[in-house]
């Protein structure tokens, strides 16, 4: 799982994120391939605690992921 952030410079940085960093509070929506959810990850920004983001997860991993 990754996410791309912007550092001070405005390049864009792919940023891997653990799943051990992510809590999913509920789901947003479902389609063909698969659910999002909103969430809290945490360890993403030194300024704040968590973030609230949005979690796309392919029908093929839900059941190991929820």
């Amino acid at each position: 799982m990754s996410t791309i952030t912007v550092n001070s410079s405005r390049t864009p940085v792919v940023q891997h994120i653990k799943r051990h960093n992510i809590v999913l509070k509920r789901e947003l929506g479902e389609g063909a391939f698969g659910k999002v959810f909103l969430a809290e990850c945490y360890n993403l920004s030194p300024d704040q605690d968590k973030i609230l983001v949005a979690v796309k997860v392919q029908n093929s991993v839900i059941t190991t992921f929820t």
